[in-house]
């Protein structure tokens, strides 16, 4: 998969309630059908089946980290497939909600394992190819807010959202080491939700005018 096309396409991440995704919905609505808004997993027809077998389906359980990651990889590929890759050779702005810094925080970096790390970055090449994402935006969450906001009455919770402090210090981590390795930007949610969504609408708005500037 390679294009010679210039694009601009941007991953929101951060451990569960970060507030990404209500940023996410927040653009959505300000920014309607001029951008392509999408997330994962789940982010094709296809991939929504898979989504349900991760989530939310009695028998996740059974699986680890590992079998996550490779149906991870496989609705990402699908998503690239029918969602992304078209929309960035249209010429579409694409924001998606999670995309493989997710993965790496989530399977990989849990199981510390370095030959793990290697077959994560494999993957990405044959999955994603040139069309990777030419920003992240991290939202940066302290383990203890994420528990207090999973657990806020009314809030409907996948395995994830139950995650003991000690997983979720992982995964902070393993989103920090992720970003050694991409173009990123940091924004600290431990502040109004008001101000998290200014600071990541005013990165996102500068992000565009200046790659459509250089065009």
């Amino acid at each position: 998969m390679q294009s010679s096309k210039k694009w601009i396409f941007i991953a929101l991440e951060g451990v569960d309630k970060s507030g990404k995704s209500t940023v996410w919905k927040k653009l959505k609505e300000e920014y309607g059908d001029s951008f392509v808004f999408t997330k994962e997993p789940g982010g094709s027809d296809c991939g929504k089946e898979i989504r349900r077998m991760v989530l939310e389906l009695p028998y996740t359980d059974q699986m680890d980290e590992t079998a996550r990651m490779f149906l991870f990889w496989a609705d990402r590929r699908i998503h690239m497939l029918n969602v992304i890759i078209p929309a960035l050779d249209a010429g579409k702005i694409v924001i998606t909600d999670r995309f493989d810094g997710s993965t790496y925080a989530y399977q990989v970096f849990k199981k510390g394992d370095e030959e793990l790390k290697k077959h994560f970055w494999l993957s990405r090449d044959l999955t994603v190819g040139d069309y990777k994402p030419n920003l992240y935006l991290l939202f940066d969450t302290l383990p203890q807010t994420s528990i207090a906001r999973s657990n806020k009455p009314g809030e409907k919770q996948n395995h994830y959202d139950k995650s003991k402090l000690d997983e979720l210090e992982k995964r902070r981590d393993g989103f920090w080491e992720f970003t050694k390795h991409v173009p990123h930007e940091v924004i600290i949610t431990e502040q109004p939700e008001s101000q998290v969504y200014f600071e990541a609408k005013t990165i996102i708005d500068k992000y565009i005018a200046k790659r459509r500037g250089s065009e």
